[in-house]
């Protein structure tokens, strides 16, 4: 944050003089701006999905492969990012997506009456994972080759989910709000990543999860809120 307080002085001293800030500066500060905006933002973007569950209390449409898979994609994001001491503004947001996307799975395992030793297996392995990434127990190496791999792991996150909905022309209880605002941050993140050296490999990441929002963005917008295939054979 003291970085960023720097970077709104060094753009404001030129502007009090009569004439523009460097643009590399300027470019900066808004990289800054918009990844904290981004991080704030992801503090209630998982919300009205969730919210979509609890009042339905059920999770048609939601797939828990997705929400698994995109797990194992923050994870590895949130250790990459920490090993290599990026700044907190090109990847908070991971960090909120991740509290909330394990309440999201433990409403589908509630709902889709999932096996509970299974599920808790699965939640408490993340969990352990994540763990060992920060107490620096697994090697810059292994987390830069699975990043770099993360591109599709991202890929098996949203397929399943793309294909259920294509399969039963419903997304169920897929939020329309936490899908647009995924999408947004997600293209936000190219900028930011791209201004602040966040790698290749991110940059990449961040255009294929941007597709895979807006493809999921449509599914929304052309089946709406109309009921299964299944649901309506019974």
């Amino acid at each position: 944050m003291d970085a960023y307080i720097g970077l709104v002085a060094e753009c404001l001293r030129p502007l009090l003089q009569g004439h523009l800030p460097a643009a590399s500066v300027l470019k900066l500060l808004v990289s800054k701006t918009l990844g904290y905006g981004i991080v704030v933002g992801a503090s209630v973007v998982k919300l009205p999905q969730v919210a979509n569950v609890v009042l339905a209390k059920k999770a048609n449409g939601l797939s828990s492969a997705s929400f698994e898979m995109e797990q194992v994609a923050l994870i590895t994001t949130l250790i990459y990012s920490h090993l290599r001491n990026l700044p907190f503004s090109t990847y908070g947001e991971s960090c909120l997506l991740l509290i909330q996307n394990f309440l999201l799975l433990f409403l589908i395992y509630r709902y889709t009456g999932a096996n509970k030793l299974l599920s808790l297996s699965k939640l408490s392995l993340l969990g352990l994972v994540l763990v060992a990434g920060y107490a620096n127990q697994i090697s810059l190496k292994i987390v830069e080759a699975v990043y770099e791999l993360s591109i599709f792991i991202m890929i098996a996150a949203r397929l399943p989910q793309i294909f259920k909905a294509f399969r039963e022309r419903s997304t169920g209880q897929l939020s329309l709000i936490t899908t647009a605002l995924n999408l947004l941050g997600t293209l936000a993140r190219i900028f930011t990543s791209h201004a602040e050296s966040g790698g290749t490999a991110m940059i990449r990441n961040y255009c294929v999860s941007a597709a895979l929002h807006g493809a999921m963005l449509a599914q929304i917008l052309f089946y709406g809120s109309r009921h299964s295939v299944k649901q309506k054979k019974k």
